[in-house]
């Protein structure tokens, strides 16, 4: 991705008049790691990659910083299953439009994290529902929940319910 197509994509959501909630840029770090940073302020974040970034989305003061992905997020955004987990893996919560169950998501659990019980065991990863009644549950997805394309963010990582 060239810094002129960013731009085309989004001068094109402002003039279609889209409410754009969030921008989620994929930046590649000096140590190789890749950080996710999730903005809320599109035109800010927008006018800094704009003096900051060169042509190519270098970063001005090191080369080894550079914007490799650039999403867009609009109000009601939908999502497909793998762009779900993929935010699950990012440290957010997710949740199907289409549940019925109020205030109910999905979130991954990182390895290492305490288990409910002190049994001394080491958990490994998985997802974790949270169910209209308030409680906490491993969650596994069904066929339907796999193809559907209602998956919405309900949390950004850091943020507390």
């Amino acid at each position: 991705m060239k810094k002129a197509e960013l731009f085309k994509e989004y001068q094109e959501m402002v003039d279609q008049g889209k409410e754009l909630d969030c921008i989620i840029l994929y930046i590649h770090m000096p140590t190789g790691e890749q950080e996710t940073i999730v903005n809320p302020n599109v035109a800010e974040k927008m006018a800094y990659i704009e003096k900051t970034y060169n042509d190519d989305l270098v970063h001005a003061g090191c080369a080894d910083i550079y914007i490799t992905e650039a999403f867009f997020s609009e109000k009601n955004d939908y999502y497909g299953f793998g762009e779900a987990v993929g935010f699950l893996k990012d440290g957010y919560k997710v949740a199907r439009a289409g549940w019925n169950g109020k205030g109910m998501w999905i979130r991954k659990i990182e390895r290492g994290e305490p288990s409910p019980c002190d049994n001394g065991m080491e958990n490994l990863p998985y997802l974790e529902m949270k169910t209209a009644d308030n409680k906490l549950v491993p969650w596994l997805a069904s066929q339907t929940d796999i193809l559907a394309e209602d998956w919405v963010i309900v949390e950004e990582p850091g943020e507390e319910e």
